[in-house]
């Protein structure tokens, strides 16, 4: 639940904005992608700093003041020889900007992040355990539509008590301090809706779908969100030399959609296959889940473009494990478990009438204690997609043509 923490947070925080009267919704938020890379330091003797590459994918909300994001590892690598190897992994986070993004002068930003670390030493387990983390930096824009940062964030250092062999476990710290060089670029889509071209062609595409009845359409929608286990695995409890459940993992989010414009209600089938497992000393189990859902969701109010939602999920999982322990089927379970969700985020739409919006999907699903063949698979789990593209075919045509 760490992550809803950083939203509310940086939610309350940015509500303390004098809106002045030029801003606009069409300013309201942007999107970017950008290149990071890293510096990892502080762990023990034995464990090398580490380079990092990352891909980061975000937004800026309310008039550049709160930045939502998630960054992707492309490469980690060590700056000396070793049988370690060390990813922080997807790291998500918010961001407040007490005074924006400047181009003559670098501006600060402080910011709370949910980093997914994982670690393995040699031939064993993969080790991954959520941590909170507390960032800050620098920003500045570079020719209107880029920014340069530079930042650092730490992690809380705990001590890992690894597993070198089946029984065997030696004391480990993991990377604590990390510096930060990030290069973003921008993209505004809707800015020029606030010139006055921009709001005689608005108001004649509006009277274009009034007339064509576009407003409410189907859509389809695509995103990578990021899913985490909330409870362990039961099936793993008797390996003690193995993590009783797997850290972050990512998954495709992919949906057909309906929106209802009189309502301000929409309704979709989603799926979402997800991956996860463990493999150390000769052990291994994979667990695969083919999450399909039926959901509906009413967006609550529109601030400036910023229309959160609240609703439901209901459908079930076709779920596949299979254990083996050097070589020999120990497990081979297959089989679908029901599965309900309680669903929040919120929409970035700046008119009723863009052929396509940025949508950020939260789901929780609670552990309905099911058994497939006397095997108890959880399937609590938090869901989080940041960034979901949502395609209109409809609304699309009906601009072009």
């Amino acid at each position: 639940m760490r992550l809803l923490h950083v939203l509310i947070i940086a939610f309350i925080l940015s509500q303390a904005i004098d809106l002045q009267a030029q801003k606009n919704r069409f300013r309201f938020a942007q999107s970017y992608f950008g290149l990071q890379s890293d510096v990892l330091i502080g762990a023990s003797t034995d464990i090398p700093a580490m380079g990092a590459l990352r891909i980061a994918l975000g937004g800026t909300h309310f008039w550049n003041k709160a930045d939502f994001y998630i960054t992707f590892p492309l490469l980690t690598t060590s700056f000396d020889e070793s049988p370690a190897k060390y990813s922080e992994g997807v790291i998500t986070g918010g961001r407040y900007l007490p005074f924006g993004l400047k181009s003559k002068y670098p501006t600060p930003f402080i910011g709370l992040q949910w980093i997914t670390p994982r670690f393995s030493y040699g031939e064993g387990p993969e080790w991954n355990h959520s941590r909170l983390g507390l960032e800050a930096g620098f920003s500045i824009i570079v020719k209107k539509q880029y920014t340069l940062e530079a930042s650092f964030h730490y992690i809380e250092q705990p001590v890992l008590s690894y597993p070198t062999g089946r029984e065997d476990y030696q004391d480990l710290y993991l990377h604590n301090t990390v510096f930060s060089i990030n290069f973003k670029k921008y993209l505004d889509f809707t800015a020029g809706n606030a010139s006055p071209e921009g709001q005689a062609y608005l108001e004649k595409t509006m009277t274009k779908f009034e007339k064509s009845r576009s407003f409410s359409a189907w859509n389809v929608a695509l995103g990578l969100s990021s899913n985490l286990t909330l409870q362990q695995y039961q099936f793993a409890e008797g390996y003690s030399f193995l993590p009783e459940s797997t850290g972050l993992s990512l998954l495709p989010d992919v949906a057909i959609g309906y929106y209802m414009h009189k309502t301000d209600m929409a309704v979709r089938m989603s799926f979402r296959p997800v991956n996860t497992g463990q493999d150390a000393y000769g052990l291994n189990w994979e667990l695969m889940e083919y999450r399909l859902a039926a959901e509906g969701f009413k967006f609550l109010f529109d601030y400036h473009g910023f229309v959160p939602f609240l609703g439901l999920g209901a459908g079930a999982s076709h779920t596949e494990l299979k254990i083996e322990d050097d070589g020999m089927v120990l497990t081979n379970v297959r089989g679908w478990q029901p599965q309900l969700s309680l669903i929040l985020g919120w929409d970035i739409r700046p008119t009723p009438v863009d052929w396509f919006i940025l949508r950020t999907n939260i789901r929780y699903s609670p552990d309905l204690k099911i058994e497939l063949d006397g095997i108890k698979v959880s399937n609590q789990n938090l869901e989080i997609n940041f960034i979901q593209f949502v395609f209109y075919p409809k609304r699309f045509k009906n601009q072009k043509e």
